[in-house]
This record gives C-alpha cells, sequence and structure tokens, in this order.
C-alpha cells in the first residue's frame, strides 16, 4: 500500500511538473515566437545595417587607399625633405666648424693685429718725431736756400753787369779799331799813290834827245827804275805785311776776347740754370717729403680707424 502510494504521489508530482513544463512550453512557444518575430526585424535591420556597413567598408577601403597613396606621397617628400635637411645639418655642422676655427684664427689675428698696433704706435710716434725733426731740418734749409738764392742772385746780377758792361767796351774797342784800319788804309793807298806818282816822274825825267846814248841810258834808267821800283815794293810789301800782322794780331786778340766773352756769358748762363734746377730739386724734395709726410698721417689715421672698426665689429 506504501508504494502505490508512494507511485501514485510520484506521478502527482510528475504530472504537476509535466503541466508546469507544458505551461512554461506553452509560455516559451509565444515567448519564442515574439522572440522570432523581433529576431527577424532585427535581421533584417542587421542585414540593411550590414549592408549599409559593406558600402561603408568599401568606401573607406577606397578613402584608405587614396589617403594611403597620399600618404605614401607625403611619407616620400618628407623623406626627402629629412634628407635635405640631415645635408643641410651636416653642412652647417661643417660651416660652424669652419666658423669656430676661423674664429680661432681671428682672435689670433687680433692678438697679432694688437701687438702689430702697440708696435704701429710706437713707429708712429718715433716717425712723428723723425717729422719733426725733419721740418726743422727743413726749415733751416729752406732758410739757407733763399739766403743762397739771394747771393746767387746778387753774383748773377754783378756778372751781367760785368758782362754788359765788358760788351760796352769791346764795341768801343771795334769802333777805335775799325777807325784805325780805316785811317791805316787810307794812309797805305796815299803811299802807293804817291810812289806811282814818283814812278812816273822818274820815268819821264830819263828821257834824253841823244838816240846814241838813249838806249845805254834808257837801259841804265830801266835798271834804276827796276830796282828802285824792286825796293820800293819791298818796302811797301814790307809795310802791308806788318799792318797784316797786325791787324790779324788784333783780329786774333779781339776773337780771343770775344771768345772769353763768350765763356763768360755762357758760365753765367750755366750757373743761372744750375741754380734754377737746384732751386726744383730742392722744391721737389720739400714737396715729396711734404707729400709723404700727408701720406704716412693720412695711412696712420686709416690703420686706426680700420683697427678700431674691426675692433668695434669684434
Amino acid at each position: 500500500m506504501s508504494d502505490q502510494e508512494d507511485w501514485k504521489q510520484k506521478y502527482e508530482e510528475l504530472q504537476q511538473k509535466y503541466d508546469i513544463l507544458k505551461q512554461e512550453y506553452e509560455e516559451y512557444q509565444v515567448i519564442a515566437k515574439e522572440t522570432e518575430v523581433l529576431l527577424e526585424e532585427e535581421n533584417q535591420f542587421l542585414q540593411e545595417q550590414n549592408s549599409q556597413l559593406t558600402k561603408n567598408i568599401e568606401k573607406l577601403k577606397e578613402d584608405y587607399k587614396s589617403y594611403k597613396k597620399e600618404t605614401d606621397q607625403f611619407i616620400t617628400n618628407y623623406e626627402g625633405k629629412i634628407d635635405k635637411e640631415k645635408d643641410e645639418k651636416e653642412k652647417i655642422k661643417n660651416m660652424k666648424l669652419q666658423f669656430q676655427r676661423k674664429l680661432v684664427e681671428i682672435e689670433t689675428e687680433q692678438e697679432l693685429s694688437e701687438n702689430q698696433k702697440r708696435i704701429l704706435e710706437s713707429q708712429i710716434e718715433d716717425y712723428e718725431k723723425k717729422m719733426d725733426q725733419a721740418l726743422e731740418e727743413l726749415a733751416i734749409v729752406y732758410t739757407d736756400l733763399e739766403e743762397s738764392k739771394y747771393s746767387s742772385q746778387e753774383d748773377v746780377q754783378y756778372f751781367k753787369t760785368q758782362l754788359k758792361d765788358t760788351n760796352e767796351e769791346l764795341f768801343v774797342m771795334k769802333q777805335n779799331y775799325q777807325k784805325k784800319l780805316e785811317e791805316t788804309e787810307n794812309k797805305y793807298k796815299q803811299m802807293i799813290n804817291q810812289m806811282h806818282n814818283k814812278n812816273i816822274q822818274n820815268g819821264s825825267n830819263l828821257k834824253s834827245p841823244s838816240n846814241n846814248n838813249e838806249q845805254g841810258i834808257i837801259s841804265n834808267n830801266n835798271n834804276a827804275n827796276d830796282i828802285s821800283i824792286n825796293s820800293n815794293s819791298s818796302n811797301q810789301s814790307s809795310a802791308t805785311k806788318s799792318q797784316q800782322q797786325n791787324l790779324n794780331g788784333f783780329k786774333q786778340a779781339n776773337c780771343g776776347f770775344s771768345k772769353s766773352l763768350d765763356l763768360v756769358s755762357n758760365l753765367i748762363k750755366d750757373l743761372e740754370i744750375k741754380m734754377q734746377q737746384n732751386q726744383d730739386k730742392k722744391k721737389k724734395k720739400l714737396l715729396q717729403q711734404q707729400q709723404q709726410q700727408q701720406d704716412s698721417a693720412s695711412k696712420s689715421k686709416t690703420d686706426k680707424s680700420d683697427q678700431q672698426n674691426q675692433q668695434d665689429q669684434n
């Protein structure tokens, strides 16, 4: 009895569970249908969404390709720029090293220039002292030159006066000599005329009427006339020679005196030329020294200005 009751009780329990499960199953079917409808709707929505997403994916792929292409181009350009910048950086680095070397060289040159500046300043001081001494000496030389110029001008004027007086004396001597020469020539002509007249008179007196003695007398007279003529000719030639010798001596003396005067005048001209040349040389030397002083002064000013500019730049 107890077993039947147990089975009955189990049966009832199972029946209850079955009813519950059946009810749950019916509810599940209702829910499943509702869920199926919802899932279908959701599936349709998801399919539509999937198709839209697929389109978006395709578009994104195309955009990706375009962006990738642009990105690759940009990367290529950027890499080229990077390479250029690396090269420029290397150049700048090399330039920096060069500038550093030059800076060291400039500093060394600056030290040398400062040393040279000090040396030049001391040299300029020495040059200024020497210039002052040279100017003083030039002033003394110029004073001596002026004094010698005045004395030389006085000497030249004295020689010119002496030359003028000598020329005047020579002119008077020439006139006197010309007068004496004319007087001598006139006397000589008168003597020749007188001797010629005497010879004519002697020839006429020696003629005789006797024909016998005529030839002998004529011959004797001819011999006498020849002797007298020869003696007169010899006397005349000796007088003429003496006059000619005197004339030649006077001419030689006159020529020697003229040469002496020409020599004195040439010496005076040479003296004037030499004095002028000495004056020109001294003036030229003075101008050259003044120009050198000006050049040295301008050079020292230029060096100082260059050094000052270099210091300002540093």
